[in-house]
């Protein structure tokens, strides 16, 4: 493979795995939250429990 071809390649896959980890719905969520009147504290603990049950879920 040619190095100029290689380079647009790895360019290209690190352009796609920064957009990727922007996580748009993550953020969506929690806005959602907010503005039907959570509060921070509420926010984050709901977090928590979302985020404790999905690893606990992955573990076989």
């Amino acid at each position: 493979m040619e190095k100029k071809t290689a380079r647009k390649q790895t360019y290209k896959l690190l352009g796609i795995d920064a957009v990727s980890g922007l996580e748009i719905g993550g953020a969506a969520w929690v806005a959602l939250l907010y503005a039907r009147g959570f509060s921070i504290i509420e926010i984050g603990f709901l977090e928590s429990i979302f985020h404790i049950t999905s690893m606990a879920c992955e573990i076989p």
